[in-house]
């Protein structure tokens, strides 16, 4: 039903799984850590979750890099304002 409901609407074939694998690919994009993804699909280990879905995690590590050659090259990457602090 759900396969046809998407053809219908113009989406092609989709199977109700390729939700979850959307859902969980949107959550690690937008930063959720992987073991609240691996929650959050009932995996029974954060491994798991991690084959599946660890390439979609390069830009994190690439960041990582970055910010720890940064801090050994003494070029620390400025930090984000919180908001906490008084303007003036």
């Amino acid at each position: 039903m759900f396969s046809k409901l998407a053809q219908r609407a113009g989406l092609g074939h989709w199977h109700p799984h390729e939700l979850r694998h959307s859902g969980a690919s949107l959550m690690l994009a937008q930063g959720t850590p992987l073991h609240v993804v691996s929650d959050v699909l009932g995996h029974a280990s954060i491994a798991i979750t991690k084959d599946v879905y660890g390439h979609l995690m390069e830009g994190d590590k690439r960041a990582a890099t970055e910010a720890i050659s940064g801090a050994l090259l003494g070029k620390l990457a400025p930090v984000a304002p919180t908001g906490s602090e008084e303007s003036g």
